[in-house]
């Protein structure tokens, strides 16, 4: 499986220790990796790897650690949330429910984005010249803002 910071990554699974991989996809074909290693020897069971995307860990660190009561957004959750950010704008395009939801998924994976690769742009004041549609994102994530502190939620991309 190969080496992982000087160590051998299916050794120190075996050994019950913890793998934290960069996607989801990372930890999918690294589990993968270990189970055809554990059938190549002839198992018929072994212990779950513990192998987790940096997402899921932070989640979990945060669960285990929180100490206010601040309510972790899941994913379900906070799409509807900006689904209903998103009807509220009266666009077109948010008219119907297939096209606001898809509108609201876009919107997670653009706030995601701006989370993991230009937190600077959170501040509202960073994105006074956006324009257009850029303009109407930022609208819409201040209300995503304004929801989440007056809700006391947590959006997962914010523990990043």
């Amino acid at each position: 499986m190969g080496l992982l910071a000087g160590v051998d990554c299916d050794a120190w699974l075996r050994d019950g220790g913890l793998v934290v991989t960069a996607s989801d996809r990372a930890a999918r074909a690294l589990a993968a990796a270990f189970h055809r290693a554990r059938q190549a020897e002839g198992l018929a069971a072994w212990p779950t790897p513990e192998i987790l995307d940096w997402k899921s860990f932070a989640r979990t660190a945060w669960l285990e650690r929180a100490t206010d009561a601040r309510l972790l957004l899941n994913p379900t959750q906070e799409e509807a949330l900006w689904a209903g950010i998103a009807g509220k704008s009266q666009s077109p395009a948010t008219l119907l429910e297939g096209p606001r939801h898809r509108l609201a998924a876009l919107a997670m994976d653009a706030h995601d984005l701006l989370c993991s690769y230009a937190p600077h742009y959170l501040q509202r004041t960073a994105r006074s010249a956006w324009q257009q549609d850029a303009a109407a994102f930022s609208g819409w994530l201040a209300a995503f803002d304004d929801a989440c502190r007056l809700g006391n939620l947590l959006n997962p991309s914010r523990l990043n």
